[in-house]
Protein backbone atom coordinates (compact mmCIF):
# COMPACT_ATOMS: atom_id res chain seq x y z
CA UNK A 1 0.00 0.00 0.00
CA UNK A 2 1.30 3.43 -0.91
CA UNK A 3 1.09 6.12 -3.55
CA UNK A 4 2.36 4.58 -6.78
CA UNK A 5 3.02 5.41 -10.43
CA UNK A 6 1.89 2.59 -12.77
CA UNK A 7 3.19 2.48 -16.34
CA UNK A 8 2.94 -0.01 -19.22
CA UNK A 9 2.53 -0.48 -22.97
CA UNK A 10 4.82 0.63 -25.75
CA UNK A 11 7.35 -0.80 -28.14
CA UNK A 12 10.64 0.49 -29.48
CA UNK A 13 10.70 1.21 -33.21
CA UNK A 14 13.87 -0.83 -33.68
CA UNK A 15 16.85 -2.02 -31.67
CA UNK A 16 18.79 1.17 -32.23
CA UNK A 17 15.91 3.12 -30.61
CA UNK A 18 15.74 0.59 -27.79
CA UNK A 19 19.45 0.93 -27.07
CA UNK A 20 19.19 4.73 -27.40
CA UNK A 21 16.38 4.79 -24.84
CA UNK A 22 18.40 2.76 -22.34
CA UNK A 23 21.43 4.95 -22.98
CA UNK A 24 19.40 8.08 -22.40
CA UNK A 25 18.03 6.81 -19.08
CA UNK A 26 21.55 5.80 -18.03
CA UNK A 27 22.79 9.33 -18.70
CA UNK A 28 19.90 10.76 -16.67
CA UNK A 29 20.80 8.44 -13.78
CA UNK A 30 24.44 9.52 -13.91
CA UNK A 31 23.51 13.20 -14.04
CA UNK A 32 21.03 13.09 -11.14
CA UNK A 33 23.09 11.26 -9.75
CA UNK A 34 21.43 8.12 -8.47
CA UNK A 35 22.33 4.47 -8.16
CA UNK A 36 21.35 2.31 -11.12
CA UNK A 37 21.75 -1.22 -12.45
CA UNK A 38 22.02 -2.17 -16.12
CA UNK A 39 19.92 -5.23 -17.02
CA UNK A 40 20.87 -7.71 -19.74
CA UNK A 41 19.72 -11.19 -18.86
CA UNK A 42 18.21 -14.31 -20.42
CA UNK A 43 15.30 -16.04 -18.67
CA UNK A 44 13.68 -19.40 -19.45
CA UNK A 45 10.46 -20.80 -17.94
CA UNK A 46 6.79 -21.41 -18.64
CA UNK A 47 5.25 -18.09 -19.68
CA UNK A 48 2.50 -16.38 -17.69
CA UNK A 49 1.75 -13.19 -19.62
CA UNK A 50 -0.18 -10.87 -17.30
CA UNK A 51 -0.38 -8.22 -20.00
CA UNK A 52 -1.94 -10.56 -22.57
CA UNK A 53 -3.90 -13.35 -20.88
CA UNK A 54 -4.84 -14.74 -24.32
CA UNK A 55 -1.23 -15.00 -25.47
CA UNK A 56 -1.01 -18.39 -27.26
CA UNK A 57 2.45 -18.91 -25.73
CA UNK A 58 1.05 -18.89 -22.18
CA UNK A 59 1.98 -22.12 -20.44
CA UNK A 60 4.74 -22.87 -22.93
CA UNK A 61 8.45 -22.96 -22.17
CA UNK A 62 9.96 -19.79 -23.61
CA UNK A 63 13.34 -18.09 -23.50
CA UNK A 64 13.51 -14.30 -23.49
CA UNK A 65 16.29 -11.76 -23.38
CA UNK A 66 15.48 -8.79 -21.16
CA UNK A 67 17.50 -5.60 -21.52
CA UNK A 68 17.18 -2.27 -19.75
CA UNK A 69 18.06 -0.29 -16.66
CA UNK A 70 16.78 0.07 -13.10
CA UNK A 71 16.99 3.43 -11.29
CA UNK A 72 17.08 3.74 -7.50
CA UNK A 73 15.92 7.36 -7.27
CA UNK A 74 15.81 7.78 -3.50
CA UNK A 75 15.97 6.03 -0.18
CA UNK A 76 12.56 4.54 0.65
CA UNK A 77 11.24 4.65 -2.93
CA UNK A 78 10.77 1.56 -5.06
CA UNK A 79 13.02 1.41 -8.14
CA UNK A 80 11.97 2.84 -11.49
CA UNK A 81 12.45 0.02 -13.99
CA UNK A 82 12.88 0.52 -17.74
CA UNK A 83 13.23 -2.84 -19.52
CA UNK A 84 12.42 -4.36 -22.90
CA UNK A 85 12.02 -7.75 -24.51
CA UNK A 86 15.09 -7.46 -26.73
CA UNK A 87 13.65 -9.77 -29.40
CA UNK A 88 10.15 -8.31 -29.75
CA UNK A 89 11.20 -4.75 -28.70
CA UNK A 90 8.21 -4.66 -26.32
CA UNK A 91 8.41 -2.44 -23.24
CA UNK A 92 7.70 -4.93 -20.46
CA UNK A 93 9.03 -6.57 -17.34
CA UNK A 94 9.89 -10.25 -16.86
CA UNK A 95 10.56 -12.06 -13.61
CA UNK A 96 10.59 -15.67 -12.41
CA UNK A 97 7.85 -16.26 -9.85
CA UNK A 98 9.16 -17.49 -6.51
CA UNK A 99 5.79 -19.14 -5.91
CA UNK A 100 5.50 -21.41 -8.95
CA UNK A 101 8.61 -20.82 -11.08
CA UNK A 102 6.69 -19.37 -14.03
CA UNK A 103 8.03 -16.54 -16.17
CA UNK A 104 5.75 -13.62 -15.42
CA UNK A 105 5.42 -10.84 -17.99
CA UNK A 106 4.05 -7.63 -16.52
CA UNK A 107 3.88 -3.86 -16.66
CA UNK A 108 5.68 -1.66 -14.16
CA UNK A 109 5.05 0.32 -11.00
CA UNK A 110 7.12 2.62 -8.81
CA UNK A 111 5.94 3.40 -5.27
CA UNK A 112 7.21 6.84 -4.27
CA UNK A 113 5.21 7.57 -1.14
CA UNK A 114 7.91 6.55 1.31
CA UNK A 115 10.81 8.24 -0.47
CA UNK A 116 13.01 10.31 1.82
CA UNK A 117 12.55 13.21 -0.59
CA UNK A 118 9.04 12.47 -1.84
CA UNK A 119 8.28 15.58 -3.91
CA UNK A 120 11.51 15.54 -5.86
CA UNK A 121 11.41 11.77 -6.37
CA UNK A 122 7.82 11.73 -7.59
CA UNK A 123 8.47 14.65 -9.93
CA UNK A 124 11.60 12.99 -11.33
CA UNK A 125 9.85 9.66 -11.96
CA UNK A 126 6.85 11.29 -13.66
CA UNK A 127 8.91 13.74 -15.71
CA UNK A 128 11.25 11.01 -16.93
CA UNK A 129 8.30 8.86 -18.02
CA UNK A 130 6.80 11.85 -19.85
CA UNK A 131 10.07 12.36 -21.73
CA UNK A 132 10.30 8.66 -22.63
CA UNK A 133 6.73 8.78 -23.94
CA UNK A 134 7.51 11.81 -26.11
CA UNK A 135 10.88 10.59 -27.31
CA UNK A 136 10.78 6.79 -27.47
CA UNK A 137 7.46 5.21 -26.41
CA UNK A 138 4.41 7.09 -27.76
CA UNK A 139 2.06 4.29 -26.63
CA UNK A 140 3.26 4.44 -23.04
CA UNK A 141 0.34 4.50 -20.60
CA UNK A 142 0.90 6.09 -17.19
CA UNK A 143 -1.47 6.05 -14.22
CA UNK A 144 -0.23 8.29 -11.43
CA UNK A 145 -2.09 7.84 -8.17
CA UNK A 146 -0.72 11.25 -7.15
CA UNK A 147 -2.50 12.84 -10.15
CA UNK A 148 0.69 14.75 -10.93
CA UNK A 149 1.67 13.21 -14.27
CA UNK A 150 0.34 15.39 -17.08
CA UNK A 151 -0.98 18.10 -14.74
CA UNK A 152 2.37 19.03 -13.17
CA UNK A 153 0.36 20.55 -10.34
CA UNK A 154 2.47 20.31 -7.18
CA UNK A 155 -0.34 21.56 -4.97
CA UNK A 156 -2.63 18.85 -6.32
CA UNK A 157 0.06 16.29 -5.56
CA UNK A 158 0.39 17.71 -2.05
CA UNK A 159 -3.35 17.36 -1.55
CA UNK A 160 -3.31 13.76 -2.77
CA UNK A 161 -0.43 12.75 -0.53
CA UNK A 162 -2.21 14.44 2.36
CA UNK A 163 -5.19 12.17 1.80
CA UNK A 164 -3.00 9.07 1.53
CA UNK A 165 -1.27 10.03 4.76
CA UNK A 166 -4.34 10.99 6.72
CA UNK A 167 -3.15 8.82 9.60
CA UNK A 168 0.20 10.60 9.64
CA UNK A 169 -1.11 14.14 10.03
CA UNK A 170 2.17 15.84 10.87
CA UNK A 171 3.95 14.43 7.83
CA UNK A 172 1.07 15.35 5.51
CA UNK A 173 0.93 18.88 6.92
CA UNK A 174 4.64 19.42 6.29
CA UNK A 175 4.46 18.08 2.72
CA UNK A 176 1.41 20.21 1.90
CA UNK A 177 2.90 23.39 3.38
CA UNK A 178 6.20 22.90 1.55
CA UNK A 179 4.47 22.41 -1.80
CA UNK A 180 2.12 25.38 -1.34
CA UNK A 181 5.03 27.63 -0.39
CA UNK A 182 7.21 26.65 -3.34
CA UNK A 183 4.93 25.68 -6.23
CA UNK A 184 7.17 24.39 -9.05
CA UNK A 185 10.25 26.29 -7.86
CA UNK A 186 11.26 23.46 -5.53
CA UNK A 187 13.37 25.59 -3.17
CA UNK A 188 12.72 24.98 0.50
CA UNK A 189 10.71 21.81 0.04
CA UNK A 190 13.61 19.48 0.59
CA UNK A 191 13.74 19.12 -3.17
CA UNK A 192 17.35 20.16 -3.78
CA UNK A 193 17.84 21.78 -7.16
CA UNK A 194 19.12 19.58 -9.95
CA UNK A 195 22.77 20.61 -10.01
CA UNK A 196 23.43 19.50 -13.58
CA UNK A 197 22.46 22.45 -15.81
CA UNK A 198 21.12 20.39 -18.72
CA UNK A 199 19.21 18.11 -16.37
CA UNK A 200 17.81 21.16 -14.57
CA UNK A 201 16.50 22.58 -17.86
CA UNK A 202 14.89 19.29 -18.82
CA UNK A 203 13.36 18.43 -15.44
CA UNK A 204 12.53 21.83 -13.93
CA UNK A 205 12.06 24.46 -16.62
CA UNK A 206 8.55 23.98 -17.98
CA UNK A 207 7.25 20.40 -17.69
CA UNK A 208 5.31 20.92 -20.93
CA UNK A 209 8.15 22.51 -22.87
CA UNK A 210 8.97 19.28 -24.69
CA UNK A 211 12.61 19.51 -23.72
CA UNK A 212 13.82 15.92 -23.92
CA UNK A 213 17.44 15.87 -24.98
CA UNK A 214 20.89 16.65 -23.65
CA UNK A 215 22.00 17.88 -27.07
Amino acid sequence: MGLTVHYSNGQAKDRSKLDACIGFVKEVAERLPCRYEVVDTTLSAQLDDWLRPNNPKNGQLVTVRQKGIILFLDEGAEPLTITFDYDTLEFCNYFISVKDGTLNKTGFFCKTQYAKNFLRTHHTACKLLAILKAKYLPQLHVVDEGEYFGTWDMQKLAGTIEEWNSLIANFAENISKAAKDTGLKFEGAGMELYKDIKLKKMFEDGPNSGESSFA
